[in-house]
């Protein structure tokens, strides 16, 4: 959105005033009106990135998530035979197994008093495009606060 929104009102006021500029014989020859053609042409391939980058989100997202609801079963059973919910996954699964989300190489389980939940954020260096997923074992609902929303195919 913020890249679409940037073309619409940066790129393409810039790219009318280097139309104009070339109407004037004076400013044909100075550099000024490459420049505005330049910038649109540079927001007009980041747009087209996005979309690319926004499917690779997604898809890391929901691996994320699918992996974790493989591990709902497992800590639910812990819990039965133990009485409390595992400290770290590493007590349910073995770490020479590592989930295949780049979104679950730090710290997405937490233990509660109450129950246990997954979390994770996506871009977190970058954030004017990240967003976060949660899922709590007392609702037993994923919450994803970004613009990947639901994870829809």
């Amino acid at each position: 959105e913020v890249v679409f929104l940037s073309v619409i009102l940066i790129g393409i006021p810039i790219t009318l005033a280097s139309l104009i500029l070339l109407l004037f014989p004076r400013f044909r020859a100075t550099k000024l009106p490459g420049f505005g053609f330049g910038a649109m042409a540079g927001l007009l391939m980041i747009l087209l990135g996005t979309s690319h980058a926004d499917q690779l989100k997604r898809a890391h997202n929901r691996d994320a998530k699918q992996y974790c609801e493989t591990l709902i079963p497992r800590i639910d059973d812990y819990f039965a035979m133990h009485g409390d919910y595992p400290n770290t996954i590493s007590d349910i699964v073995p770490e020479e197994v590592p989930p295949s989300s780049v979104y679950l190489k730090r710290q997405y389980y937490r233990k509660g008093t109450n129950g246990f939940s997954f979390s994770w954020v996506d871009s977190p260096k970058f954030p004017l495009c990240s967003g976060v997923a949660c899922y709590s074992s007392q609702s037993k609902l994923w919450d994803f606060c970004a613009d990947w929303g639901s994870l829809k195919e």
